[in-house]
């Protein structure tokens, strides 16, 4: 079910309308949330170790996956997502960059070992761990958001929502207001306008 997408789709429409008279079709407006949900993301994701409000918000973004490993390498499925964590078991693996690879395989005080593996990632897709008795680690993701859908019929000069075929956007209903903002923004309105936001939101209320 698709609900909120259509609220803030609603909201922003409203907005619009009630401030500079412009109409938008629903696809113009998704597009707009859509690229502000990735400018959030992207503020977010740099941020993401420095509050755990933040750590909150990202949290529909966090995903993982399990990696096989034969004799020491292993192929990662999502290499351009933002790699946050690497496990073993129950054994935090320390991500080692290509430039201190060489020097961690080699540490004559603290090599590879079962209570301290190291992993590398390169040739963009794959993972190489050590100790190579390691067979597989867990990998935690931040991915980027996808894009919602506002599925709709024509009838006449009106759009009619079809939930079924919809798709939700993924943030959590606490950054509802920032996005609808950053989109009002760029379609026209600032979010100064505090008196066009409220309309919207009151107008939304009424049909709850």
């Amino acid at each position: 079910m698709a609900k909120r997408i259509k609220t803030l789709v609603d909201r922003i429409e409203r907005a619009l309308r009630k401030g500079l008279g412009t109409y938008y079709a629903p696809d113009e407006i998704v597009e707009e949330i859509h690229a502000e949900s990735l400018a959030v993301w992207r503020k977010y994701i740099d941020q993401y170790e420095k509050t755990q409000k933040i750590s909150m918000f990202l949290r529909p973004f966090q995903v993982a996956e399990d990696v096989t490993i034969t004799n020491g390498e292993g192929v990662l499925a999502n290499p351009t997502y933002y790699q946050v964590s690497c496990m073993a078991d129950d054994t935090i693996v320390q991500m080692v960059d290509e430039a201190h690879w060489g020097n961690r395989l080699n540490d004559s005080v603290r090599s590879p070992s079962a209570d301290y593996p190291i992993a590398n990632i390169f040739a963009v897709n794959k993972i190489r761990v050590r100790p190579k008795s390691i067979t597989q680690v867990t990998i935690g993701w931040l991915k980027q958001p996808t894009k919602p859908v506002y599925a709709y019929n024509v009838a006449g000069d009106d759009y009619i929502y079809d939930d079924t075929a919809s798709s939700d956007y993924e943030w959590n209903e606490e950054l509802d207001d920032e996005i609808m903002n950053r989109v009002l923004a760029n379609l026209g309105i600032s979010s100064r306008e505090e008196a066009l936001v409220q309309y919207s939101n009151l107008e939304q209320a009424k049909e709850q």
